[in-house]
């Protein structure tokens, strides 16, 4: 994907077998990115990022027992990159 804006937004999908509660999203994105979604109920949620100008930051999903998963983002004026940490 390439540029910035809507045209270019990538999916992120959380997903954790057997969970039905609600998943928490938290970021450093601000003026970065946009993170977005329309239903964070588990076991499975997609959230949409947009890319607003180049930076990086950091998105970082949770359940209801405070097991996490950072998410890496990388916006470029060409397109962004998503990368999970481990």
């Amino acid at each position: 994907m390439n540029g910035l804006g809507a045209p270019s937004a990538l999916t992120e999908t959380v997903t954790e077998t057997g969970y039905s509660g609600l998943f928490g999203e938290s970021d450093t994105c601000t003026g970065v990115a946009t993170v977005t979604t329309t239903n964070a109920h588990g076991p499975s949620a997609a959230y949409t990022v947009t890319g607003v100008t180049a930076g990086m930051c950091s998105i970082t999903f949770s359940d209801a027992s405070a097991q996490h998963q950072i998410v890496a983002v990388t916006v470029t004026a060409s397109g962004f990159i998503i990368n999970k940490k481990k």
